[in-house]
């Protein structure tokens, strides 16, 4: 738990969990952040849409590309002016 929060009543917190807000009565938090994914016994439903999360691989190569490329050019500029 993270600064002054407060878990009510019959609440659960999933071990390694990091709970950044209170948690209401009948909870069960779990992840990081903590999100409620049970209230009252009942599941929440959760709407993720996996094709949407990052790809760190992804772009740390489009960024690796991006230095390959200013790197080339600034070669090629070196060349330009060496052959003049």
């Amino acid at each position: 738990m993270l600064g002054s929060i407060v878990i009510e009543k019959n609440s659960k917190i999933g071990a390694g969990s990091v709970v950044l807000k209170n948690v209401p009565e009948n909870s069960t938090v779990v992840g990081i952040p903590g999100r409620i994914v049970a209230q009252n016994g009942v599941r929440l439903p959760r709407d993720l849409d996996h094709c949407d999360l990052p790809d760190p691989v992804s772009e740390k190569i489009k960024q690796l590309e991006k230095e390959l490329d200013e790197m080339r050019y600034a070669l090629d500029e070196i060349k330009k002016g060496a052959s003049s």
